[in-house]
């Protein structure tokens, strides 16, 4: 919600009140729409936050920065965004009970492409991102880290492999 809270907003439930404006990122990609859709349905809330929704973001940063402009009262976010640099000091961040969200974690994957133009360039990229320094930067913005304890058992539960 934006800083200061100007709808009052105490928990999920109030998402569901008469009149509170909710901006959701349904049409985003699933690490940005799929949580919120489990959210919602494990909350039981679908029904009365979509008739509040103002705003069904297809980019999840774009939605962010038309609530912090004011455009809405409140989304469901993923804790990260509230530490990227547009946000972290203009919106206030509330946790959600962790029995609503749906197992996960949602992964992502980085993948080098077939046809691209530089490889030695996207190799040095990946090699970066999956590098100490990229992953601190990714821990930095609320990531879990390949490295980290939690980052090494979901690789082992997932079975994550180079190929």
């Amino acid at each position: 919600m934006p800083k200061g809270n100007p709808a009052g907003i105490r928990d999920l439930k109030d998402l569901a009140e008469p009149g509170v404006r909710v901006m959701l990122p349904l049409r985003s990609s699933p690490p940005g729409s799929g949580p919120v859709k489990g959210i919602l349905k494990n909350s039981n809330l679908t029904d009365a936050v979509m008739k509040n929704m103002v705003a069904n973001g297809l980019c999840v940063i774009n939605m962010m920065c038309e609530l912090v402009d004011g455009k809405g009262d409140a989304s469901i976010i993923e804790k990260r965004l509230t530490t990227h640099d547009r946000f972290k000091d203009k919106i206030k961040y509330m946790p959600i009970d962790e029995k609503l969200i749906p197992p996960g974690p949602l992964t992502f994957t980085l993948n080098i492409m077939k046809y691209v133009k530089d490889k030695r360039l996207a190799n040095d990229f990946a090699d970066f991102v999956c590098g100490t320094d990229g992953q601190e930067i990714f821990e930095k913005h609320g990531f879990t880290s390949i490295y980290s304890a939690r980052g090494l058992e979901l690789i082992k539960r997932f079975g994550v492999k180079d190929v």
